[in-house]
């Protein structure tokens, strides 16, 4: 494990020791017991910065532009979501602007303050400033603690004090060497996969005969019905580039539908954690009323009014079946029922629409048509010839400016 470059040696090394022994569970008592919040004047001492460094095997950051720019570099940030992705962004960009100079510790901001600035809940930033701390790129220096577990001041009063971070990158661990081959020894075992090729070789045979399969009923039109088809959309992998359903067809029986859930999962990451009969349950009335699957996948991922829901569904999620069911409730009316589906909205939209064009030229061409069948009065001509004359007028001052006089 590599050693922070923080404070002087002496301290790291004290700091890393204490590390070691808190993982081992040795120590001394005031280790191993659970101690509580440090003052503030003790908060931000070199010790505790390096244990937190220590911890997370990481170094403190250079400059906060450099920071923000290595979280998303980072592996675990840079081929997410495009939404967790700009969460992860903000994050960074808070706190970055928020850190101390020099010492780059974010001392004076809460939770409560920074959901306010990212305009979301406090779970959501638990969850942010967890996955930045699982990363290597957060440390945690103090806990925070709320005002009635706080001490007094000397006026009597009691202050909730926030949590102290600092701003880390991952610890660049120095290449091993390569050793020699020594051919006295054992080599080891191979994966189970590549030692019992057979078995890995049924297995990839099943599901191209499945996803086969699946794909001729699909370019044929053939309906998918009996314990065959059953059978053959069970084996379909989590992940395929072919797709196994049309989005855009609503499902009818039950077989169907679980290949329409094989489309779902094989289009959501979220959704890949589930089983198909899990993912056809919460979704069977919605296909019954007539959505299809996009429409299913579009109402996972927004709400009813068009706005995104605030986290993605990709971590802590426990129950996928009741995340999709809790998401998929808000597009069902007071009775339970679901709703008219987005594509089918869409199309009222655009026939109201059409609709209302269609009525609108009839009405300009009658318009037009009256117009012409009236004849013209001596004062409209003169009103024409005047505006005539008016436009003709203006061309030409354009043309030819009169000079600005003194």
């Amino acid at each position: 494990m590599s050693v922070p470059t923080i404070g002087s040696e002496s301290t790291v090394k004290r700091a890393a020791r204490r590390v070691a022994a808190s993982a081992s569970g040795r120590g001394g008592p005031w280790l191993r017991r659970r101690r509580g919040r440090p003052t503030r004047a003790q908060e931000a001492a070199q010790w505790r910065v390096a244990q937190a460094l220590v911890a997370i095997n990481a170094d403190r950051a250079t400059t906060p532009q450099a920071w923000v720019v290595s979280v998303l570099e980072h592996p675990e940030f840079a081929g997410a979501r495009r939404d967790v992705r700009d969460s992860i962004g903000a994050m960074a960009q808070l706190l970055a602007g928020a850190s101390e100079r020099g010492s780059l510790l974010v001392r004076r901001l809460t939770w409560e303050a920074m959901a306010k600035h990212l305009e979301c809940t406090t779970r959501t930033v638990a969850r942010l400033l967890q996955r930045l701390h699982a990363a290597g790129m957060l440390g945690r220096v103090a806990p925070g603690r709320s005002a009635q577990y706080s001490p007094a001041n000397e006026a009597g009063e009691r202050r909730a004090e926030s949590a102290v971070y600092v701003l880390a990158v991952p610890a660049v661990r120095d290449a091993e060497p390569v050793n020699s081959v020594d051919e006295s020894v054992t080599p080891p075992h191979l994966p189970v996969s590549s030692n019992n090729p057979s078995r890995a070789s049924a297995t990839g045979a099943r599901e191209a005969e499945a996803v086969a399969a699946i794909q001729d009923a699909r370019e044929s039109g053939r309906r998918l019905t009996g314990a065959a088809d059953r059978r053959l959309i069970e084996q379909l992998p989590n992940a395929h580039r072919a797709p196994f359903w049309d989005v855009q067809r609503v499902p009818e029986t039950r077989v169907e539908m679980l290949a329409a859930a094989a489309e779902m999962r094989r289009r959501s990451f979220v959704l890949r954690r589930s089983s198909l009969r899990a993912i056809r349950s919460a979704a069977r009335d919605f296909w019954v009323a007539g959505w299809s699957v996009a429409d299913v996948l579009r109402a996972l991922d927004l709400r009813p009014d068009g706005s995104q829901w605030p986290h993605s569904g990709a971590h802590c999620v426990r129950s996928v079946r009741a995340w999709c069911c809790y998401r998929l409730r808000r597009w069902r009316d007071a009775a339970g029922t679901p709703v008219l589906s987005p594509s089918a909205r869409r199309h009222r939209a655009r026939a109201a629409l059409i609709a209302q064009q269609e009525r609108d030229r009839q009405e300009r061409s009658e318009a037009r048509k009256r117009a012409s069948e009236r004849p013209a009065t001596p004062a409209t001509r003169r009103l024409v010839q005047e505006a005539r004359e008016a436009a003709r007028a203006a061309a030409t001052r354009l043309r030819h400016p009169h000079p600005v006089r003194a």
